[in-house]
């Protein structure tokens, strides 16, 4: 599931958890994933069971919303995380 994901809010992103097919995605990009929406995804207390991929290149989020991530459970499968262009560091460490 390849979404254009730049407008997305958190009660998007609780509408599509609410869909059953949403849990059961092998693999997910989320390019442009707003912070607050993103933060909302990774705080999800139910599992992706299925989610074997994840896709978050170029993402630019906030501390909370990275150490969220973090801390998820959600993804119990998670075999390939993609951060390609991804500044985890929001510009502390540039050269």
């Amino acid at each position: 599931f390849s979404p254009a994901c730049h407008q997305f809010t958190p009660a998007g992103v609780r509408a599509l958890a609410a869909a059953g097919w949403f849990r059961n995605l092998r693999a997910l990009t989320l390019h442009d994933l707003p912070d607050a929406a993103a933060r909302e995804l990774f705080g999800r207390p139910g599992p992706f069971p299925r989610l074997h991929s994840l896709d978050l290149t170029q993402s630019l989020y906030a501390e909370a919303t990275w150490r969220a991530f973090a801390a998820s459970k959600a993804f119990p499968n998670l075999k390939s995380l993609a951060l390609d262009g991804t500044d985890l560091s929001r510009g502390e460490f540039a050269a």
